[in-house]
């Protein structure tokens, strides 16, 4: 049920207000009369009325007074101001709260009757709205848990056409399916937020009305993923080349002078459980922008490849090299066995031996971090999209001996850790969604706080506070990429007690606030 509330000095004129409408009717129940400001405003913050009429002149506090205090403390109630006069200063000064309704006396019960049903009208457009719009996040969430398992599975995944459409909300038919793949490089800080995003849009507005289907994933503010789904008779692969013109002109828009990308499409298939097929033919087509040049749209059916295979390169030989450059922390030996394995390949070899020479050397460092078992082929993955969109070989090679060098030496520099300041690290990583203190890191590692304090500055080169932080922040980063949890929810589960710190804090580390590094990733 409804609730009304009556907020008149004259308390004749407010019963008589009651008196107007058959409140019943409507659902609503009436809280009460009040001629008294502080008393009106002391109910309304406890029983948080749907609708209050309310008189601007009042004792004890002024009724715009009770508005802006109701706003600011996020009640959501409506008002509606009543007056024996018109005074447009009054009226104006309302409406910077959002009041819609104002009425003058003689107040009829037409008038009220009319303010009612807009409120009930109001307020089923709004639960509407709400409906819809959690529909649209759960589908959004949906597709993009899709993708996100789609760009970085491991296996081929055996689905029909009717469970995809029933589990992740696609509206995929029968006919083809083809995938495309957007890269970029060198785009503008100040351009990444919003560019992939802006051209997404774009691309709705040309494919949507001929596909059944347009499925954008955008992996960061250089990759693009698309699915595309359409009917055998109205075959669109020609029309896929105006992707390449919808960059161009976004680049050109933006002025993006240096900025450069490449343009995959897959082969095309009628056959579903083809997806990751497609995918991988997608991405050879857009790495060959490394060997043959940027600034073009390359299609896989249309590309040949020479003899050289990844079995060919990825001999035990270089296998051996890595693992022992790696162990010895020798970057020079590692550069040298890289530098090998590239030193054979054409502008006509499948890019597929060059995503090959990146995985094994991703996981060499992996092993000799000690973390093989544990490191997931998506991160391997991400180390390649990262790697592979450099614009040479020697740039591949530099970023692959950076990412070992930053590996390895976070690794050396954990084992030079103390064993209080290596526990420690330990607990906090362990328990960090806890609200923990420094006291608290102490007393399980067996030291006085200070003392702590300074050996673990001393040693990881950053203090207690800023380490937890670092923990939460990353832990929270995940959350936004992977899970459909609210930034309030995520704000507690890694052990933030306050969503606006949380806020600030995460946008003073990351960049951008929680919302729009869920929106980027």
């Amino acid at each position: 049920m409804r609730t009304i509330l009556i907020v008149n000095k004259d308390i004749e004129t407010a019963s008589a207000l009651l008196d107007l409408a058959d409140w019943n009717k409507y659902d609503f129940k009436i809280l009460g009369i009040c001629s008294n400001g502080i008393q009106a405003m002391e109910l309304i913050f406890r029983k948080m009325p749907d609708l209050v009429f309310i008189s601007l002149e009042l004792t004890g506090l002024q009724g715009l007074d009770i508005i802006e205090k109701t706003s600011e403390h996020g009640i959501n109630t409506t008002f509606v101001i009543t007056e024996e006069t018109g005074d447009f200063k009054s009226a104006q000064a309302a409406m910077r709260f959002g009041i819609r309704e104002y009425l003058v006396s003689p107040i009829t019960g037409a008038d009220i009757v009319r303010v009612i049903e807009s409120y009930i009208n109001n307020q089923n457009a709004r639960n509407e709205l709400s409906a819809n719009e959690y529909l649209f996040s759960t589908r959004r969430l949906l597709r993009n848990s899709f993708m996100h398992n789609f760009v970085t599975a491991e296996e081929h995944q055996k689905f029909s056409i009717d469970d995809l459409n029933k589990h992740y909300h696609f509206t995929f038919k029968e006919g083809y399916f083809q995938v495309a793949l957007v890269q970029l490089r060198n785009l503008p800080k100040e351009e990444e937020p919003q560019f992939l995003p802006s051209v997404v849009e774009e691309l709705r507005a040309r494919f949507d009305p001929i596909c059944n289907e347009m499925i954008p994933y955008v992996q960061g503010p250089l990759r693009l993923t698309l699915i595309f789904n359409y009917d055998e008779e109205r075959n669109i692969k020609g029309r896929l080349y105006e992707i390449e013109d919808v960059i161009k002109i976004f680049l050109k828009k933006h002025k993006c002078t240096y900025t450069t990308y490449s343009v995959g499409l897959g082969t095309a298939s009628t056959n579903a459980n083809d997806l990751l097929n497609l995918l991988h033919s997608a991405e050879r087509a857009a790495y060959s922008s490394i060997l043959r040049g940027t600034g073009r749209t390359y299609y896989f059916d249309d590309l040949i490849f020479d003899s050289i295979t990844p079995e060919s390169v990825i001999t035990p030989a270089f296998l051996s090299e890595l693992e022992i450059s790696v162990e010895l922390m020798d970057f020079g030996r590692y550069e040298n066995a890289l530098r090998g394995a590239f030193k054979n390949i054409t502008p006509r070899t499948d890019p597929e031996v060059m995503v090959r020479i990146c995985s094994e050397s991703t996981l060499a460092v992996a092993k000799a971090c000690d973390d093989a078992d544990t490191i997931t082929r998506d991160e391997i993955r991400r180390v390649i999209y990262r790697v592979m969109n450099a614009s040479s070989f020697s740039a591949i090679i530099n970023a692959l001996v950076k990412n070992a060098r930053d590996k390895l030496e976070a690794v050396r520099k954990e084992r030079e850790f103390s064993r209080p300041v290596l526990e420690a690290t330990k607990y906090i990583k362990e328990n960090f969604t806890q609200n923990i203190t420094l006291e608290n890191v102490a007393e399980h590692v067996h030291l006085n706080a200070s003392y702590l304090s300074m050996l673990f500055k001393k040693e990881t080169g950053t203090n207690y506070i800023s380490f937890l932080t670092d923990c939460r922040i990353n832990e929270a980063k995940q959350l936004l990429k992977n899970s459909g949890l609210s930034v309030a929810e995520i704000c507690y589960t890694v052990g933030f007690t306050d969503k606006k710190y949380f806020s600030r804090l995460f946008s003073s580390r990351v960049g951008v606030r929680p919302t729009e590094y869920r929106s980027i990733h």
